[in-house]
């Protein structure tokens, strides 16, 4: 019972923290997920002991955060180009915890794995759905994502938690908590609410990872059960949900949008290899000597 209200007031803790910088202007977000970052990274470096992954995720997280923060502030926000980054962003932060659940051995990160595979199929990628809404004076980035994604997102992350970093997966529990609720209510407002609480934790573990294992220790939570458990269920759930009409869209405007990607880089290479060959032609032009003009002195 201790443990459930813990985690509902560090739930709590982190909807605050959402509420308050989501009133915070440009400036204010760019030093704290920007400025604050690049100053401690030394420090972090050298006390410590952060893997590889922590370090990839802070640098998208952070970046991601200081990206939507120019989309809703600044002129950014009205073009459809920039706004078309979100959901890469989206897909970037899938697709890193997927290569290290593949990059380990077991049947439980298997399985997430495969999780995290139809998450990424089922992003959805139109433009029309992420936009920045000036009718509200936090001038938020909502991302239209189904509820039925957000709650597979929900399994499948604190899954990887459990797998990966056991001894956080009670406190990560309440920061997927606070998003999810939120999510539930407004599934438009999810990403950023989930991106802001994942920033601030990020933020503290590297700057003290052992408070973060203070508040709350989930070790005993990892057993032979939990590990397998968690990760299928999360399978289960986002295979179900691919079922629903909008994820199938969402899925076929995924392929499209890889057709297209793949169709624009071709071209790129074909153009590419022409310029190629023309410069090669015109080396070679260069190259041939010329023969001297005979005068008629010459030829008499």
């Amino acid at each position: 019972m201790c443990e459930i209200l813990l985690i509902a007031a560090l739930a709590a803790v982190y909807w605050v923290f959402y509420e308050c910088g989501r009133r915070c202007k440009l400036k204010a977000l760019w030093v704290v997920f920007g400025l604050v970052p690049a100053l401690l990274a030394p420090v972090w470096a050298w006390a410590s002991d952060l893997d590889s992954f922590w370090w990839i995720k802070m640098l998208s997280v952070f970046a991601g955060l200081c990206w939507a923060g120019w989309l809703r502030f600044t002129f950014a926000g009205g073009i459809a180009t920039f706004r078309s980054v979100v959901p890469w962003i989206l897909f970037i932060n899938v697709g890193e915890a997927m290569m290290v659940d593949l990059l380990h051995p077991g049947v439980g990160h298997l399985v997430n794995a495969m999780a995290a595979v139809m998450l990424l199929l089922t992003i959805p990628f139109c433009e029309a759905g992420v936009r920045v809404d000036n009718s509200s004076g936090c001038r938020d980035l909502h991302y239209d994502l189904p509820r039925s994604w957000i709650v597979g997102y929900t399994l499948w992350n604190w899954s990887f938690v459990i797998l990966n970093y056991p001894a956080y997966a009670g406190h990560h529990l309440a920061i997927l908590s606070a998003a999810l609720i939120v999510g539930c209510l407004n599934p438009k407002m999810w990403l950023q609410v989930r991106s802001a609480t994942l920033g601030l934790t990020l933020l503290c573990h590297a700057s003290n990872p052992n408070v973060l294992v203070s508040l709350h220790d989930a070790s005993r939570w990892s057993n032979g059960y939990v590990v397998l458990l968690a990760p299928v269920l999360a399978c289960v759930w986002i295979s179900v949900s691919c079922l629903d009409r909008r994820t199938q869209a969402n899925i076929l405007n995924h392929h499209a949008t890889l057709r297209l990607c793949r169709e624009a880089i071709l071209c790129k290479v074909k153009i590419l290899i022409a310029l190629a060959q023309h410069k090669t032609l015109l080396r070679g032009n260069r190259e041939i000597p010329t023969q001297p003009m005979l005068t008629a002195s010459a030829v008499a």
